[in-house]
């Protein structure tokens, strides 16, 4: 994590991570499911040589528990919850703040609680000491030399 977060950030970061990992969790798990239905889909095709949809019809019909017309969701799930893994995992470690926005964005689409988080915390003052906010903008404090040396110069062209 970087130094420059405040408590509030690092907890909800942490947060966020955890909510993403459940959701890729869960996501590996549906994806497990849709693999073991096609599976038995494909074994019943081979074994009464009929077409898919037949071979789902036979299914029903034995009660076999089949887990059917889900399957972009889970993928998109899993990569979206994946990707929220890695930005989140940036945004901790470089403080950058386009790495906290598509972060935000990915947990918004797999972990809707976890991207409002990350976007109240980007657009709140909550984020970092008023130190590392004046550099994002460009802004530094200066110290005493700097401003010297910038005073100095300023009279010498004068």
């Amino acid at each position: 994590m970087h130094y420059k977060f405040s408590k509030f950030a690092k907890n909800i970061i942490v947060i966020c991570l955890l909510l993403s990992a459940l959701a890729l969790a869960v996501g590996i798990y549906n994806g497990y499911r849709v693999k073991s239905t096609s599976e038995q889909i494909h074994q019943v095709m081979t074994e009464e040589k009929v077409n898919r949809e037949m071979a789902i019809m036979i299914l029903t019909d034995r009660q076999v528990d089949l887990f059917l017309g889900d399957e972009f969701y889970v993928f998109f799930g899993m990569i979206a919850a994946l990707a929220a893994l890695v930005f989140l995992t940036l945004f901790a470690r470089t403080y950058n703040y386009v790495f906290g926005l598509s972060a935000g964005l990915f947990c918004l689409l797999s972990t809707f609680v976890g991207g409002l988080l990350i976007f109240y915390l980007l657009f709140s003052k909550k984020m970092g000491n008023a130190l590392a906010a004046d550099q994002l903008s460009g802004q530094r404090v200066k110290d005493d030399w700097e401003t010297w040396v910038q005073n100095r110069s300023k009279s010498t062209k004068q």
